[in-house]
């Protein structure tokens, strides 16, 4: 379901502005810059799709002097983002339909020389439930290198009250992540 949703996403981009269309995906995080997707071929059915994106941001931060940062958003498609901010009902009356999934975003932020990278976020894992999540964070030189994997694997295709304590449990070890800043001068 979910590779559905972005195969069209990419489709309807093919034919697209490419500076309206990254000036309109980097403004829904309140972000500005320039960026595009790489060639990819959503209309094959027989390959995962795989989008990759490159792009470069305005200033996120007042430099020189010392500052932090989140991790920007820049192109991907915000599914991290969107299920940190999703809270289940305090009191759920039935099941509610709900499958296995699996994430993955990898991003690679590079530095201006001069920028001095003084500490970057904990890397995570967690497991709550059929709920697992981690994130590992390694600078090498001035590019910080970012992967974090999120999967659910369910034997069944519903969601209960269980189910919902388990995810409050991961969704605030995702925020937590998400909020974690760059530390630099």
């Amino acid at each position: 379901m979910e590779q559905v949703g972005v195969r069209g996403s990419q489709f309807a981009y093919k034919n697209r502005d490419p500076q309206e269309l990254s000036t309109k995906l980097l403004t829904r995080s309140q972000e500005s810059g320039w960026g595009e997707f790489l060639k990819n071929d959503p209309l094959d059915l027989d390959k995962p799709l795989i989008v990759q994106t490159v792009f470069e941001l305005d200033t996120l931060v007042n430099v020189p002097g010392p500052s932090a940062m989140t991790i920007p958003h820049g192109l991907v498609p915000g599914n991290l983002r969107r299920m940190a901010s999703y809270k289940p009902p305090t009191v759920r009356r039935f099941p509610v339909l709900c499958g296995s999934r699996e994430l993955t975003e990898s991003i690679s932020l590079t530095f201006p020389d001069g920028v001095q990278v003084e500490r970057v976020p904990p890397d995570v894992q967690s497991k709550n439930g059929p709920y697992y999540y981690s994130a590992s964070y390694k600078l090498v030189g001035q590019e910080l290198q970012v992967e974090r994997a999120y999967s659910s694997r369910r034997k069944s295709g519903t969601c209960n009250s269980t189910d919902d304590k388990n995810w409050n449990a991961f969704r605030s070890v995702l925020q937590r992540d998400l909020r974690g800043q760059v530390f630099f001068k």
